[in-house]
């Protein structure tokens, strides 16, 4: 498998993963923490260009997509093509986000510097006077 990031031009190639490294272990080596990604899958086959795309929770944001082997250049009108089935029930709604935030907050993960930045607000300290109500505790 192969790994892409996204730069201002388009993808690099990333050559240093770890052999054989699991996605925790490649989402680690990027400099996320496993908590604060899903992944998208859309309709996996072992032939597909484009194996799966690693985004940051409750956003588009990629992360990095996987590739076959074979692939030595990623196109952005192939990524697009990939996440067109990508909708708000994917992002918000996605396998595991329970324990993705519970996770990032045992892991203290989920900074209100990330949070502002993939929730899209202008000053997370204004929410609340910058307290968490007892009553949105996760339980």
């Amino acid at each position: 498998m192969n790994i892409f990031t996204l730069n201002s031009n388009g993808f690099d190639l990333i050559t240093n993963i770890p052999p054989n490294a699991s996605i925790n272990k490649m989402t680690e080596h990027l400099g996320y923490h496993p908590s604060t990604l899903f992944t998208f899958w859309h309709n996996y086959k072992e032939n597909n260009d484009i194996q799966f795309i690693a985004l940051e929770i409750f956003s588009k944001n990629i992360i990095y997509v996987a590739t076959k082997n074979d692939i030595r250049t990623l196109s952005l009108s192939k990524v697009n093509f990939f996440l067109n089935k990508l909708d708000d029930d994917d992002i918000y709604e996605s396998y595991g986000v329970q324990d993705k935030l519970r996770t990032g907050i045992e892991h203290k993960t989920l900074s209100k510097e990330f949070l502002s930045k993939i929730l899209e607000l202008n000053d997370i300290d204004d929410i609340w006077g910058g307290r968490v109500p007892v009553d949105t505790k996760l339980r």
